[in-house]
């Protein structure tokens, strides 16, 4: 009714009137009462989740992606990503899969990419750009390796 954004507590308290006459007003629902409390509490959970995980891609498509291993970019392939952070959390930089030779990457890694067709295939390309990778180079133990992903040197 007013369009404007000072603060009015007589002209409020007029429209508020105004409403109640009307009849344009809601009734609040309990939701203990209503049992709706468990739904709303699992969708606000359901919210949490998802940002987070998001949060958490951006973060490794937008910066650790682009330092450590921008060439693994190419292996992703849309919303499938669960196998991709699995598989980095075992071989987070391009040293990790270069200091095995192919045949025990692949034996390491092939549970890691899931159910597909090629997956002999898949693994030697990631071993190959792997080994062509133009990422900053982190040595495995090394504190700004523990320090990037998260670890401390007691969890290694």
């Amino acid at each position: 009714m007013n369009n404007s954004w000072d603060q009015n507590d007589s002209r409020d308290a007029q429209v508020i009137l105004h409403l109640l006459k009307t009849g344009l007003s809601q009734t609040w629902c309990d939701p203990l009462l209503w049992g709706t409390n468990d739904a709303q509490e699992l969708s606000k959970t359901h919210h949490q989740v998802t940002l987070a995980r998001t949060r958490v891609w951006h973060q490794l498509r937008n910066h650790y992606f682009t330092l450590y291993f921008p060439e693994i970019e190419r292996f992703i392939r849309g919303g499938e990503v669960d196998w991709l952070v699995e598989f980095l959390r075992c071989f987070p930089t391009p040293g990790a899969i270069t200091e095995l030779s192919l045949e025990q990457f692949t034996a390491h890694a092939w549970n890691l990419v899931g159910r597909r067709v090629a997956k002999t295939q898949l693994l030697a390309e990631i071993y190959g750009t792997a080994q062509r990778s133009v990422g900053v180079p982190v040595e495995l133990g090394s504190a700004p390796r523990l320090r990037c992903f998260g670890w401390s040197s007691r969890s290694t």
